[in-house]
């Protein structure tokens, strides 16, 4: 399950959305074009495995583990992240 959750914050870019500021779920969803309370139990459990972290002010920032999801990092894994759960790969 977990890699599922990652694939769908790296293919709608959510670490490359928050790392020039942190965002709220609402903006998130806006600007991903999704539905804010399933957006919001992603970013919940990508929060409980480290993937990102929520600030007191409920905006979700980076962590070392996010920035590898980031499309123009250095050392960037988000293309593994959605090839590791595209259906190609997943169902066998």
């Amino acid at each position: 399950m977990t890699t599922a959750v990652i694939a769908v914050a790296a293919k709608r870019g959510v670490a490359d959305l928050i790392a020039a500021a942190p965002k709220t779920a609402d903006q998130l969803a806006r600007e991903t074009k999704t539905h804010a309370p399933s957006l919001r139990r992603l970013l919940s459990f990508l929060t409980s495995v480290g993937i990102f972290t929520e600030n007191a002010a409920g905006k979700y920032e980076q962590t070392a583990l996010s920035e590898t999801l980031r499309a123009e990092a250095p050392k960037s894994l988000r293309g593994w992240a959605v090839m590791a759960a595209s259906d190609w790969n997943w169902r066998p």
